[in-house]
């Protein structure tokens, strides 16, 4: 990823306002209702995916100081069983 997580985030905010208002364009189009609820129910879908990609990342962020807290009790728990083989 080349950008940076909020602004990646930023960006799929974005798509997702542009997907809510190409719903509300369709809702007022005068097209064939089969046709229409096949669009209609793609537009939801890729809104669905921005969301699941935003808490994915999101979640990604908010975990990130415990797995730095686990990498050091992993090495803590090294040192400390090396010390104790050593001595």
């Amino acid at each position: 990823m080349l950008l940076s997580r909020k602004a990646y985030i930023k960006r799929l905010l974005q798509k997702k306002e542009s997907c809510k208002w190409e719903e509300a364009e369709l809702h007022h189009s005068e097209m064939d209702p089969d046709v229409k609820a096949h669009y209609l129910n793609d537009i939801q879908f890729t809104e669905y995916m921005i969301d699941r990609e935003i808490e994915e990342l999101e979640f990604r962020e908010r975990m990130l100081p415990l797995r730095w807290m686990l990498l050091g009790f992993i090495i803590f728990a090294t040192a400390m069983f090396v010390y104790m083989v050593l001595s």
